[in-house]
């Protein structure tokens, strides 16, 4: 679930930044900054579902 829900924003994503193309530099750091942000959302889910299983 989790992969699909990361295919699904990162598309997203590259549309918006193949738009934004121009300024590449701007692109890769607002892709690692918004990739980062979406993998520490996915860790934290992943450690509350954790915790749930353990109850």
């Amino acid at each position: 679930m989790y992969i699909i829900l990361f295919n699904f924003y990162y598309k997203e994503k590259n549309q918006i930044l193949q738009r934004l193309s121009q300024n590449s530099v701007l692109v890769s750091l607002s892709s690692e900054k918004y990739l980062s942000r979406l993998a520490q959302h996915i860790k934290k889910n992943l450690e509350f579902y954790q915790i749930l299983s353990r109850l």
